[in-house]
């Protein structure tokens, strides 16, 4: 692929027009063409590895995936997937890969004919705010679909996703909300809008004429509980295990009810009610523990890069809390993978490959991509009095995983360094 450009910068070369296009214009464009040959070279070789991973599998679900893409085919139509949560971070990119590998996405939004569900006025608006960025040919249909009406799909609104080729649920309550505590009506709306709202979502599926052979649902790493890892405080009275333990695996049980934190009760439960759409295996259900999120215009590092662009940013703690992150353009690919390849369902770790980083190293990578320092260690005592237990679960805590299902199935990363990532999403 070539890229032509052409620009005229309107300041004479005797007022410094042409040194302006030197040290400004041109390493911008370079940048801005890197990360498209580096984005468009990426998903071409995603595409390749899943038109190979298509025809495995004898399963049921394999075959109604084949139906269902010989459907759309023989009646000269693109295979569809429904998609909710389009519009977030992780939507927004699984929708585009999406579009690229040929499918058409149709987009599920809470609402009743097109007006907005009984979500707050503020949910309200960031939703319209998100819409108003997709271009307007992004997504084949819009369902609006009424919570509230039950499984018919005549009243609510989920008839166009009969018959498409898979379901990808990445819908939910945002977790962080900094710089306000967590209340005890956030985390009822956290829990109900993952655990309700998926089970909401499999009842109404389930009531389609053509229940979608495949149902690809985000969760967590968080299900393996904050205090996997987490080296135990004196005061707690409980001494430090001898040794770390190993990256927490698929096959790796989920702490039970009680027996953890409110982030590995919520990725329960949200797993739980997904898991029911397998309906005894003959649908497929492939629940994504996603890690720490990496891209440049949301989630955890877009909230951190003021700070660190200033010269401010710095540890967390004392920095050795285990942070299993992941590039957002491997979270789209891995759903896709998981959409394609009739070997993943279940539990699958959506993390980069190597083993987690510790807030510490992250910090020092950060630092070094955005040539700033990164000296002005935050506190835990700060974050606790400050944050509560959302702080305590989000910032401070420690877990480590790795994503054997995706090595084994075949997902080859894009990114299994955390600078190089780090370099890429910020285009540096």
């Amino acid at each position: 692929m070539t890229d032509d450009i052409e620009f005229r910068i309107v300041l004479p070369d005797w007022l410094g027009g042409r040194l302006l296009a030197r040290a400004f214009v041109l390493p911008m464009l370079r940048r801005t063409f890197r990360y498209r040959h580096a984005q468009l070279t990426a998903d071409m070789c995603t595409l390749r590895r899943c038109a190979l991973l298509q025809p495995r599998g004898s399963a049921a679900t394999a075959a109604a995936a084949a139906a269902a893409a010989a459907a759309a085919a023989a009646a000269d139509q693109a295979p569809c997937v429904a998609v909710t949560g389009a519009t977030g971070l992780v939507g927004r990119s699984v929708t585009a890969l999406l579009r690229t590998a040929g499918y058409d996405v149709i987009r599920i939004a809470r609402g009743r004919g097109g007006h907005g569900s009984a979500s707050s006025a503020g949910a309200q608006q960031q939703q319209q705010q998100q819409q108003q960025q997709q271009p307007p040919t992004l997504f084949k249909a819009t369902a609006w679909w009424d919570v509230e009406a039950g499984a018919d799909p005549a009243a609510n609104g989920l008839g166009a996703v009969s018959g498409c080729a898979a379901v990808v649920h990445l819908a939910g309550e945002p977790i962080v909300s900094f710089p306000v505590r967590w209340t005890a009506a956030k985390k009822a709306r956290i829990l109900a809008s993952r655990a309700d709202g998926t089970a909401r979502l499999v009842a109404a599926l389930q009531g389609l004429a053509e229940p979608p052979p495949v149902l690809v649902s985000a969760s967590g790493v968080g299900a393996y509980g904050a205090s996997r890892n987490h080296r135990r405080r004196a005061a707690a009275g409980v001494a430090p295990p001898p040794r770390p333990r190993p990256a927490a695996t698929e096959e790796e049980p989920v702490p039970p009810p009680g027996a953890s934190d409110f982030l590995c009760d919520v990725c329960r439960s949200w797993e739980a009610a997904a898991l029911a759409y397998s309906d005894g295996g003959d649908r497929r259900v492939a629940c994504m523990r996603i890690g720490v999120v990496l891209a440049s215009d949301g989630g955890a590092l877009q909230a951190m890069l003021p700070a660190f662009r200033l010269g401010l940013g710095g540890p967390l703690g004392d920095g050795r809390q285990l942070m299993p992150w992941v590039g957002v353009d491997d979270v789209a690919g891995a759903v896709l993978h998981a959409i394609v390849s009739a070997d993943v369902r279940g539990a699958v770790n959506v993390v980069a490959p190597g083993g987690a980083a510790s807030n510490a190293a992250f910090t020092a990578a950060l630092a070094a991509v955005l040539w700033r320092p990164a000296l002005l260690r935050v506190p835990a005592l700060a974050l606790r009095a400050l944050l509560g237990e959302m702080g305590e679960l989000t910032l401070l805590s420690s877990i480590d995983a790795e994503p054997a299902k995706l090595l084994r199935t075949g997902y080859a990363f894009r990114h299994d360094d955390l600078e190089a990532c780090l370099r890429h999403v910020l285009g540096a």
